[in-house]
């Protein structure tokens, strides 16, 4: 289990978290089955004493997603397989996509579009179990990366002050979205969807016996930090998710965990290292 920074710092030289081995897969479906309905619906207009905002303004106006006409689907199907195969194989492939047309192909396709009756994406719950249920481990297969530049201003470059300044602009961008001030991406003055900026913070999978599930906590105040192994939290939001920290606050707190880790003994270390656990399969 993570450790909050005042339980870090008041702990021993040398002491770590361990990880609960009654943690199973048994209690991890009770923990996926008590989340609260506001949890998985984690838009503000889910939500009390809720006030429009402009972020999530346009959802009921979204156009749904086309389902494309099944024999140019196969056409782009046999146009993608063609630099991949050899003359004998693509032609085994387009006779295999006619016969296709020909039998089941249209029977298929009424079924989807029957399926897509009254929800506006027909592909989004298909790709949900596709990653929910991928078991091969989540980091290099699943989870994305990105690298970011250097701060303009050289002295703030060390990790302390580059952290700092970075959680204080996410916080802000949270802020942002849980009021619904973000206003909403567009593409040649068109709205698109913003449901996702709503998953993008306080969110999680949770593992259990059939699959991962998203679990969500639209309120959550606190960051996760990890250092050398560890993971450290404390409180950067209040009730109406509005920053109680400044971002030489949180570079206070940083460095302390830093130091914190610096500590404890790599043998201590290992043995509250969970993180590791996402490079097994999931299973």
């Amino acid at each position: 289990m993570p450790k909050s920074l005042n339980e870090s710092l008041a702990s021993a030289q040398g002491q770590s978290t361990t990880f609960d081995p009654n943690s199973s897969q048994t209690s991890a479906t009770d923990k996926t089955n008590a989340y609260p309905q506001e949890a998985k619906d984690p838009l503000a207009s889910h939500q009390p004493n809720y006030r429009p905002g402009i972020t999530f303004a346009a959802q009921d106006k979204l156009p749904k997603l086309p389902i494309p006409d099944l024999e140019s689907t196969c056409n782009k199907y046999l146009d993608a397989l063609r630099p991949l195969q050899s003359t004998r194989e693509n032609d085994y492939s387009a006779a295999a996509v006619r016969e296709f047309l020909k039998s089941e192909g249209p029977e298929l396709q009424e079924r989807l579009k029957k399926y897509a009756t009254g929800r506006t994406s027909y592909i989004e719950q298909f790709w949900y179990d596709s990653y929910l249920n991928f078991d091969n481990p989540v980091v290099l297969n699943l989870n994305p990366f990105f690298l970011l530049e250097d701060d303009p201003t050289p002295a703030r470059n060390n990790q302390v002050t580059r952290a700092a300044s970075l959680v204080i602009s996410s916080l802000a961008f949270v802020r942002a979205i849980r009021k619904e001030e973000l206003p909403p991406d567009t593409l040649k003055g068109t709205p698109l969807c913003m449901y996702q900026y709503s998953r993008i913070f306080g969110t999680a999978r949770v593992p259990t016996e059939n699959g991962c599930h998203i679990g969500q906590d639209p309120h959550a105040k606190h960051i996760v930090v990890l250092c050398r192994g560890q993971f450290y939290y404390f409180d950067v939001l209040d009730e109406n998710s509005d920053l109680i920290m400044t971002e030489k606050d949180v570079a206070l707190n940083l460095q302390s965990i830093v130091d914190d880790a610096q500590t404890i003994p790599i043998q201590e270390a290992a043995k509250g290292a969970v993180g590791v656990l996402s490079t097994e399969n999931r299973k």
